[in-house]
């Protein structure tokens, strides 16, 4: 198992570093908020990560003050990613909503004062640590996640209506469905971590189960991810699949939310 997750939580920081980098110089070209959210949340997904899981082996080796600062400096960026992520998704789905506008704000505040509330707390901060302060910051990483899933998933069933009627882009839905795999996935391994945490009070030594489960969920999230936001040689003919399935089901238009572009 622990060779799984090794394996696992390499590759995905691989492609969230690849595709962060890849929507970050996007977002330097064209000056979007888009771009730009999405690219810090997927870059700092990887350093995030690697920071804070890093962090707890080098403290655990000896070196305290070299894992804390790890530690906190991978707190920091998945605080950064989640802000940057909360943003993107009020722009992406509701521009001008004012809940959304509110969402963005509490999410926020939230994850500010988490991590704040983490740096007082003293330490090496982990994911795994049975504190009020990582309770919030698990809920809002879980809630930006959780959002942009059932956007995205309502998103897609709406181009895909579209489709039915030739009026959608199907490589456009696709990755708009993986968009949300990936999201879906995110807020899954948040949510297992929550749970072995606080509920099951175990750590990932002692909980190979819940290891799995994450790294599953880890490596699933991050093709999910490459392939919504580069996507391969293969991906236009997928899509074309579903255009063709699309076109043979008698689909209800008349409802459904406005499309945006995105």
């Amino acid at each position: 198992m622990r060779l799984f997750a090794g394996i696992s939580y390499a590759l995905s920081f691989v492609i969230a570093t690849w595709v962060g980098l890849h929507l970050l110089r996007m977002a330097a070209r064209t000056h979007k908020v888009p771009e730009l959210g999405i690219g810090l949340t997927v870059f700092t997904l990887g350093f995030g990560t690697a920071g804070m899981l890093g962090g707890e082996l080098v403290a655990a080796g000896g070196r305290i003050i070299l894992g804390q600062l790890l530690a906190i400096g991978g707190l920091l960026l998945v605080a950064i990613g989640s802000i940057g992520f909360y943003v993107a998704m009020r722009q992406i789905y509701r521009p001008g909503s004012a809940w959304a506008t509110a969402a963005v704000a509490l999410g926020s505040t939230l994850m500010i004062g988490a991590f704040v509330a983490r740096l007082v707390e003293g330490g090496v901060p982990t994911p795994w640590d049975p504190t009020p302060a990582n309770a919030c910051f698990l809920l809002g990483r879980f809630a930006v996640y959780a959002w942009a899933a059932i956007e995205s998933y309502r998103y897609f069933a709406l181009l895909r209506r579209r489709l039915a009627i030739g009026i959608a882009d199907p490589v456009v839905m696709l990755q708009i469905l993986f968009w949300a795999i990936a999201a879906t996935g995110i807020a899954l391994s948040v949510s297992t971590i929550t749970v072995g945490t606080f509920a099951l009070g175990v750590r990932p030594a002692t909980w190979p189960a819940g290891v799995g489960v994450v790294a599953f969920l880890a490596i699933t999230s991050a093709g999910a991810i490459w392939c919504s936001f580069m996507p391969p040689s293969w991906f236009p003919r997928l899509a074309e699949r579903f255009e063709g399935n699309a076109a043979q089901r008698p689909v209800d238009v008349s409802g459904g939310a406005k499309g945006r572009q995105i």
